[in-house]
Formats: C-alpha cells, sequence, structure tokens
C-alpha cells in the first residue's frame, strides 16, 4: 500500500489470501449459522488463552452483555466501568437495564485509577467493568478481597488486549473474572465482527451459552428442525460460520500479528523520544500485544493538532471522548472525574497495525514533530 494511503488511516483490518480462502470455504460448506466452524474457533481459542471455556458471539459489546448477565447483573443494580472508553462498554451496561457509574483515570494516565473503583461502590453496586486501554491489563488484585466481601463480580472489557497477558506473564483469562474480547475490524484479531467470552475458572459458559442462542440449548437440540425447547431468557447472539472462519484464518499466524504490533509500537517508542510534548502510553510492552498507539499531548493544542494533522493526511484519532459529556449520559454524571477529562483532552491515537512500516512511522512523527511546533509558536505569539 502506498505510504501516504497508510498513514492516512487511523486503523485498517490486516487481511490476506488464507483469510479470503476461509470465509470462502465457509460458504461452500452451506451452513451459515452456528456450526462446526464456530466450534472448531472456540476450542482453538481455548488452547491459545489456556481457557477451559470458550463462548463465541456476535461481536464484544454483545460479550460485555451477556457476560453481565451471566454474572446475575439486571435491572438497577450500579456498574463500575471507566468514564474514558469506548461507548460500547456503557451501553452495554444500559442495555440490560442497569446503571453506569463512572470511575475516574489513575493522574496523568490513560488506565482506569483502581483506588476510585472503590470509592464509586454503593450497596447497589453488583459489578465493575475494567477496560484494558490500548491492550494494557488493569490490575484489581489489590482490591480484589473486598470486592468478594460485597459480592460484587468483575467483567472485564479485553476488546484491546487479545495476546496480552497480566504483568506477571500469567494468561488473562486466569483470574477470577469475566474476560469479553472483540473480534471487530480493526481488533488484534478480526471475525469481521465478532467477540468471545471467558467465563471465570470457578464457572462454565453454560450460561451465556443459552444467553446467545435465545434461551435454547443448542447443544442438544436442532432449532433447523424445530425441535427445542426455550428454557431462559435469551437474544439472536451467536457467532455466524464465516466470521468464525476469519478469526480461525487471523488465529492461526497471530504470532506473527503480534510480533508485528509490537514491531511498530517500539518504532514508534524510540521515534517519540526525540519528540518534545508528545508523550506515549506505555502498554508494558513485555506483556502486551498492542491495540493501538496513544500519546498524550498539551490538552490545550489537542484539538489544533488534530485538525493540522488531518489537513496534512494523517489519520489520527482521540480515542476516546468522555462518556459522561456524552449526551446519551450526562444522566449519569454523579461523580467528579478530573484526570478521566484530562485523558479525553490530551489523547492522540497515531496511524497503527502490524502492517505499518518504519517509513510509514517516520512519515508520522515527522509530521507531529512539526505540527507540534508549529501550534507552539502559534501559542507562544498569541501570548
Amino acid at each position: 500500500m502506498d505510504d501516504l494511503i497508510r498513514v492516512a488511516m487511523n486503523a485498517r483490518p490486516t487481511l490476506d489470501s488464507s483469510d479470503h480462502d476461509s470465509v470462502i470455504e465457509a460458504l461452500n460448506e452451506g451452513l451459515l449459522g452456528r456450526g462446526p466452524q464456530g466450534e472448531a474457533f472456540e476450542k482453538e481459542l481455548g488452547d491459545y488463552l489456556q481457557a477451559p471455556d470458550v463462548v463465541t458471539v456476535a461481536s464484544g459489546t454483545v460479550a460485555l452483555q451477556l457476560a453481565l448477565m451471566a454474572a446475575g447483573v439486571g435491572p438497577g443494580d450500579e456498574v463500575g466501568v471507566p468514564s474514558f472508553t469506548f461507548c460500547a462498554s456503557i451501553q452495554a451496561i444500559i442495555a440490560i437495564g442497569a446503571k453506569p457509574i463512572f470511575i475516574d483515570n489513575a493522574p496523568s494516565s490513560l488506565a482506569l485509577d483502581v483506588d476510585d473503583v472503590l470509592r464509586a461502590l454503593t450497596p447497589q453496586t453488583r459489578a465493575v467493568m475494567p477496560v484494558h486501554y490500548a491492550g494494557r491489563h488493569v490490575d484489581l488484585s489489590p482490591i480484589m478481597p473486598e470486592l468478594d466481601r460485597r459480592g460484587v463480580a468483575v467483567i472485564a472489557d479485553a476488546a484491546h488486549s487479545f495476546g496480552s497477558v497480566r504483568a506477571d506473564g500469567s494468561p488473562m483469562t486466569a483470574g477470577a473474572e469475566w474476560v469479553c474480547f472483540s473480534f471487530d475490524a480493526i481488533k488484534n484479531i478480526t471475525c469481521g465482527e465478532g467477540g468471545a467470552i471467558i467465563p471465570p475458572k470457578s464457572q462454565s459458559g453454560a450460561a451465556p451459552r443459552l444467553l446467545r442462542a435465545l434461551g435454547v440449548d443448542r447443544e442438544n437440540t436442532d432449532i433447523r428442525r424445530g425441535d427445542y425447547i426455550v428454557t431462559m431468557h435469551g437474544i439472536r447472539a451467536h457467532l455466524a460460520e464465516m466470521n468464525a472462519a476469519l478469526g480461525r484464518s487471523q488465529l492461526a499466524r497471530f504470532d506473527r500479528t503480534a510480533a508485528d504490533r509490537r514491531r511498530a509500537w517500539h518504532e514508534y517508542r524510540r521515534r517519540l523520544q526525540a519528540i518534545e510534548g508528545a508523550n506515549i502510553y506505555d502498554v508494558d510492552i513485555d506483556h502486551t500485544v498492542p491495540f493501538n498507539c496513544a500519546v498524550t499531548v498539551d490538552p490545550a493544542l489537542r484539538d489544533d493538532l488534530v485538525q493540522a494533522l488531518r489537513a496534512r493526511g494523517i489519520g489520527v484519532g482521540r480515542h476516546y471522548p468522555v462518556n459522561h459529556r456524552q449526551p446519551a449520559f450526562q444522566v449519569y454524571d454523579t461523580r467528579p472525574l478530573p484526570n478521566a477529562e484530562w485523558a479525553g483532552a490530551a489523547v492522540l491515537t497515531l496511524p497503527f497495525g502490524p502492517d505499518m512500516t518504519r517509513q510509514q512511522i517516520t512519515i508520522v512523527c515527522d509530521a507531529l514533530a512539526q505540527e507540534l511546533l508549529d501550534q507552539q509558536h502559534i501559542r507562544s505569539r498569541v501570548a
């Protein structure tokens, strides 16, 4: 791909001929709903993640929704969630009639403040939803005894973090929380659209498996022939065969993808060290497969930088605007969140992916360095 075309994209799917062949093969099998591709994908995911049970679903958002339901969260319950995250996390909570309680970021960080999780708890809190921003695991182990004492479930939004591990090297799925992955178009692996739920070690995936299938036990009945019994409330959220086939193809070469993502992040870090005023978010790269490359800049300059860089053809992003200021969620704006507001105003995401070359990263960083200087000069003249 031409360098200037690539740097204009903040992110893009990374596909090759094996992906196309896998999807065509699944289509030729003639079974488009749930079938052997989905079953094989769950087994292969379980092997890779060292997880005894995996439930694939139609999206990362619905993975969060079904995990909340399986954990017993329902209408009127409260769920602690960072304000600095994609809006899907909030929508999953609202979809089941629960109430999001926004949690602040750690100071000068893009990660949530673990201490603020405890400050946000009330007698109505049934779950908390840490978000592993950029792929870095958020460690709640210091507060898990208190969460357990209060009967608060943990539903980890791991949409960014497929392939990452905990700081001690153990699998992301090794804890007592529900872990939810996203496989949308630009995630670390893609199914086109899809997601997965990993239940806690002490539980099985039976509940989310029923929930994704309209409450029908599809493992032991034939819904296509009308031979089924509805055992509980559910929604239609299975992963279709062609999506599962694409995921299997992506997973088969994921080690190479992970290495390329780390290589691109390392190159960005090397280049950004020489750029004053742009601070790369530390993803703990030895334990993380990075989803994106986020930097923080002076909030007073950020929006002008975005406009100037986009005018130069650099596809920078603002991931994410804080949710407690969104019109749909302002009713839940009940706590001071100064660090989240700083993060939402300071963050700048650079074009990123496993396909990024050194030359493309150089183009992005040179443009960022020049625009930072220009914006600082403009600001100094105005002052």
